[in-house]
């Protein structure tokens, strides 16, 4: 009997069979890296599920809440998808990749779109910049509904287990567009806490001031460098992925990985500026409420307020006291527009220039 004509295959049933060496480890590879994105996401879930519980059941249920939320289950379901696209016989590949890579634009998009929620709360009178980065948003959200069109799974072998099998290069502008959206609106709430800062400086301190947020008042500081970090990260992240999909000499295989990853990432660090931005809004000794409130009494317009310096003191009709921890001195000063912010992120809806209506949002705050 002559056996040259044929090779039995170990186990037929394991779809590793089906590739040579060195793709089998490439396909075992992006495994670990799959089930390990989703072990740290799950993880982040868990840890800050008090967090989470609050925000759903013991405060006002607001529209950057419900983004919260979608960006969460976005993310949960594309790295619980992609686990199962790459571990699971589930057969009808191709129809498998159109759901797992549905979860992709809501990941990204709703991530992104909370980082523009405090975009906008910073920005909230200038229409023209709240409108540009909105379209870059909408531009963001509509190049990552690309890849649930255009990607394409399949079976390995006879076997009923999936993998990417066509990933065109539409799919780029998808990558790239989460990291243009990230760096610009970065960008720009840094220059706005910069120049909202409570001195006058050169062009030295300035930059040094753009990275360390010193003079800035504690909420404003603790938003810019929760700004930074998430940019930090998913600028690395963002980075690394275009890297791996624009390498043609990567397998397809190992390409996807640096996108899971990516999200997971993005999503966690979105999620975590979010949370520490609303417990940020009833913290003590940061910013009474009670005082913005007496503030916007003594103006009833309100118009944008310039930088405080030594040289542009507040006339005693808009003076206010803080409430400050023990120990500290009061300083009577009128509220900064960086933290009037305060109360613009949790209800997006409400124009800091409509005074009545914010002080009756305050008063049920």
């Amino acid at each position: 009997m002559d056996n040259s004509s044929s090779v039995a295959l170990p186990n037929p049933d394991t779809p590793l069979a089906f590739f040579d060496p060195q793709s089998a480890y490439q396909v075992s590879v992006s495994i670990y890296v799959l089930a390990a994105s989703l072990g740290v996401l799950l993880w982040d879930i868990l840890d800050n599920i008090s967090s989470d519980f609050n925000l759903l059941f013991k405060n006002r249920i607001t529209i950057s809440t419900l983004v919260y939320f979608t960006s969460r289950i976005g993310s949960l379901g594309y790295v619980l998808a992609s686990n199962i696209f790459q571990t699971a016989a589930t057969g009808h590949c191709n129809a498998s990749e159109k759901i797992t890579d549905s979860f992709y634009p809501v990941s990204l998009g709703f991530s992104a779109l909370l980082f523009f929620i405090r975009l906008r709360a910073i920005y909230n009178r200038d229409r023209i910049i709240v409108c540009f980065f909105f379209l870059l948003w909408l531009g963001l959200l509509g190049t990552t509904m690309i890849v649930p069109i255009v990607v394409l799974g399949a079976d390995i072998g006879p076997t009923e287990y999936c993998i990417d099998a066509y990933v065109p290069n539409a799919v780029y502008a998808a990558i790239i567009a989460p990291l243009v959206h990230d760096t610009l609106v970065f960008i720009a709430i840094t220059y706005r806490l910069v120049k909202n800062a409570h001195l006058e400086m050169g062009l030295k301190d300035g930059v040094a001031f753009a990275f360390s947020g010193k003079y800035l008042p504690a909420f404003s500081r603790g938003l810019l460098k929760d700004g930074q970090k998430y940019y930090l990260i998913s600028l690395i992240s963002n980075l690394v992925t275009v890297v791996m999909v624009f390498d043609t000499s990567i397998p397809i295989t190992l390409r996807s990985m640096g996108a899971t990853t990516n999200i997971v990432l993005t999503n966690i660090m979105a999620c975590r500026v979010y949370r520490n931005t609303r417990r940020g809004m009833i913290r003590e000794n940061e910013i009474s409420t009670t005082s913005m409130i007496a503030f916007r009494k003594s103006k009833p317009l309100s118009v944008s307020l310039p930088p405080f310096t030594a040289h542009n003191k507040p006339s005693p009709a808009v003076e206010v006291s803080y409430n400050v921890p023990i120990g500290d001195s009061a300083t009577h000063v009128a509220p900064s527009p960086d933290e009037r912010v305060v109360e613009l992120v949790d209800d997006q809806s409400i124009s800091i220039g409509d005074v009545e209506s914010q002080m009756q949002f305050c008063k049920e705050k």
